[in-house]
């Protein structure tokens, strides 16, 4: 049935309130990075959110990602193939006025060769809105396979909410933002790396053993500072990438 950016803004706010650690954005829209969208995962970010967001499935040309996957402060996901490969319609970079790449990650999303007269045969099975009526892409009975990068940004979301219950479990004494800025480095350094170039996958895989793994040891390289987008991120620390 769809929603609005007015809805959004709203559960956002809801969001930020209920004081969630992180947050999964399987949405998107035409946008940039100073726009309301954005300007709010920003200001969720600043507070220690992290917020995972689709980066759009416009590809494969450059500068497709939309809002809000091109604020700063998102975890921007784009999608591979299970044979990880980038899948043509994941959205690429660059974001025109943002000096870091998007997007920030890639993660399993679906591939679209057809099965089975299911377009979405090598898809990832995902929950069934009771809107959608059963076809057969139906996973009985409450799933359905779907390909996209709303599809890849959940598997995201997951590793940095286990991410988070072991940083809180081993260091107890960080602050929420300090906490966040742990898992997203940890997240991101710990890609593997497709060798290709930022823009399109940005630092690689997400690969959560790795991650858990440099999270312990908080001894990886800092990220290099890049410039924030809004002055909620300004005033955070939190580096955008």
């Amino acid at each position: 049935q769809g929603g609005t950016e007015d809805t959004v803004l709203a559960a956002l706010s809801w969001l930020s309130r209920l004081k969630v650690e992180v947050v999964n954005l399987s949405l998107g829209g035409p946008g940039d990075p100073h726009d309301p969208l954005s300007r709010e995962v920003d200001a969720l970010t600043a507070e220690g959110i992290l917020v995972c967001v689709a980066a759009g499935n416009s590809g494969p040309g450059p500068s497709t990602i939309g809002s809000p996957g091109c604020a700063a402060g998102a975890i921007t996901v784009g999608a591979i193939d299970k044979h990880r490969r980038v899948t043509d319609y994941s959205s690429r970079g660059p974001v025109a006025g943002l000096r870091a790449h998007k997007p920030d990650v890639v993660a399993v999303g679906g591939g679209t060769t057809p099965r089975a007269a299911c377009h979405y045969g090598v898809g990832v099975a995902s929950a069934r809105a009771r809107a959608l009526d059963a076809d057969r892409c139906t996973v009985p009975d409450r799933y359905v396979r779907m390909s996209g990068t709303s599809m890849a940004t959940p598997h995201v979301t997951g590793v940095c909410a286990l991410l988070l219950q072991a940083s809180r479990s081993t260091n107890r004494a960080d602050s929420r933002v300090a906490r966040a800025r742990a898992v997203r480095r940890a997240l991101i350094q710990s890609a593997d790396d497709l060798g290709l170039a930022a823009d399109v996958a940005g630092a690689g895989v997400v690969d959560a053993a790795k991650a858990l793994k440099a999270l312990a040891s908080r001894r990886s390289p800092a990220v290099p500072t890049m410039s924030s987008s809004s002055p909620a991120m300004a005033r955070s620390g939190i580096e955008p990438k």
